[in-house]
């Protein structure tokens, strides 16, 4: 039999305090030094194990641009964005399921952007096109809509806020905040983590809200520091240093322009 192989990286963080505004980076902030002469760090404080999914060769599914992986009690829940649909297989990588409802009807969906997991309902949560957030029991029956006002790309839940990374650059206007955080007690949102400046608004490649283990990081353009998101609040975790190689572009001189046109075509292109 075939099989197609997925690696997935378990990672593993640290957990400690939150509180309502950016906290000023202590002695504890942790620094993760990068070998500028190979490119390449030892990561212990993210990626603890792997484990390699070996999948089984079955025409009801075709694995096309993972966006997300999710380890929902021992049941791996995989963002299959070429096909807008989250595909459901047991650690062996047998098929169990594929939840995708694109359409205009009851429940339905243009576009699935995002997924997450609301571990307090036992429900999915789908960030969707028109921009709404759609609830799936686990076996893909429709629960409930809620409508959104913003446009985000990513989503997170921690069983009592969902949290919604925001586009940081629509209908030429700049976000002031990087994340919404909308409460599962009373509905109310909250803005966390100010935005200054959208050097490259079309350049956006990659997630920037990580779910592992007990944890939910944030990570964002032209920004070393890593963010831990927990109850409402956002806090800073740790740093990587990449040194020289860091890009700090600025919109006030020539090579700031010419970097932030080039990182905008090279994002149009991809």
């Amino acid at each position: 039999m075939i099989k197609y192989k997925i690696l997935l990286l378990i990672s593993a963080f640290a957990l400690f305090a939150s509180c309502i505004s950016i906290k000023t980076v202590s002695d504890a902030y942790e620094v993760i030094e990068v070998d500028n002469e190979v490119g390449q760090f030892n990561d212990t404080t993210y990626f603890r194990d792997f484990k390699m999914v070996c999948m089984e060769n079955n025409p009801k599914y075709v694995l096309k641009d993972i966006g997300r992986i999710i380890d929902i009690k021992d049941t791996l829940y995989i963002l299959n964005r070429g096909r807008d649909e989250v595909l459901v297989i047991d650690k062996e990588g047998n098929y169990i399921r594929e939840i995708r409802k694109q359409g205009r009807g009851h429940g339905e969906y243009i576009q699935l952007i995002d997924f997450a997991y609301d571990e307090s309902t036992d429900e999915l949560l789908f960030l969707i096109a028109p921009t709404s957030i759609l609830r799936y029991k686990r076996d893909g029956s429709f629960v409930s809509k809620q409508p959104l006002t913003e446009y985000y790309s990513d989503l997170s839940c921690d069983g009592k806020y969902i949290y919604l990374s925001r586009l940081t650059y629509i209908e030429k206007t700049h976000a002031e905040y990087n994340i919404d955080a909308i409460s599962l007690d009373d509905g109310k949102t909250c803005h966390i983590l100010s935005f200054d400046t959208e050097y490259a608004p079309f350049c956006s490649l990659g997630n920037t809200i990580f779910n592992t283990c007990n944890t939910i990081s944030f990570v964002r353009k032209f920004d070393t520091n890593i963010y831990k998101i927990n109850n409402g609040d956002i806090t800073f975790h740790s740093q990587i240093n990449i040194g020289d190689k860091q890009l700090k572009p600025k919109t006030n001189d020539e090579l700031g322009a010419h970097l932030q046109r080039s990182l905008n075509r090279m994002s149009l292109r991809a």
